[in-house]
């Protein structure tokens, strides 16, 4: 009797065993697989994830990554201002779209080293945009005053209207037209056309001092022209 009785504790004592260790593998076989959880999942302390984590959709007030992160489809901002700030260097290798409408506005406090306006990629006389340098392709508008410490080359015409100039030295290469955009004579170097009566008004800021016209004959002898009083006089000498 007594043997039986205890026959009987140890085949329920092995059972026991053999229940959590069933139990146990069963559990183990679950976690080392996919799992599916339809339910919300709260923790106070950090989660971590060794592998990928595929999220279909996240909300969080804060996330912390130390490595790359990637993005494989639109990424959307829908906070107040929608703004993203980064203390680092933003990389954008493809199109880059700014706004979606003529007023908005893009400010940016640092410095462009190149800028590129059209779809073109090389230009006539800097060819391929480079460090330092800027390149339009159509038409430019300046509303405001434009300043140019260096030279200035025109292919084409160059019109200009109510100027005023206080350029100590001012070279034009080759032709110069005054008042009109499509002269009668171009076999000159310098024109003075219009619709009406063409006025050539040379002048001096002092009082007792008139204009004067210098020029060089055929001999090469310098010949001043100027009006003394009523008199028109051609002499030979510089204006100066």
């Amino acid at each position: 009797m007594k043997s039986s009785f205890i026959r009987g504790k140890t085949r329920s004592a092995a059972l026991v065993g053999l229940s959590v260790l069933g139990a146990v593998a069963l559990g183990a076989t679950i976690v080392g697989a996919a799992t599916t959880i339809n339910a919300n999942i709260d923790t106070a302390g950090t989660l971590t994830v060794s592998g990928h984590s595929s999220l279909t959709t996240a909300s969080s007030t804060i996330a912390s990554m130390t490595g790359n992160f990637m993005v494989n489809g639109f990424a959307t901002t829908t906070a107040a201002t929608g703004a993203i700030a980064t203390e680092g260097a933003l990389t954008v290798n493809g199109n880059s779209t700014l706004g979606d409408e003529v007023t908005d506005s893009i400010t940016a406090t640092g410095y462009f080293t190149q800028v590129r306006v059209g779809t073109g990629t090389t230009f006539g006389n800097i060819g391929a945009v480079g460090a330092d340098e800027l390149g339009v392709e159509g038409a430019m508008e300046v509303d405001g005053a434009a300043y140019f410490d260096g030279a200035v080359a025109l292919t084409s015409t160059l019109s200009v209207s109510s100027a005023t100039s206080t350029l100590a030295t001012t070279t034009v290469a080759s032709l110069l037209t005054v008042g009109s955009t499509t002269p009668q004579y171009s076999h000159a170097e310098a024109i003075v056309d219009g619709p009406g009566t063409t006025t050539l008004w040379i002048t001096s800021s002092h009082d007792t001092k008139g204009g004067c016209i210098q020029l060089e004959n055929d001999a090469g002898i310098v010949t001043r022209i100027y009006v003394n009083g009523t008199t028109l006089r051609i002499e030979a000498g510089d204006c100066k």
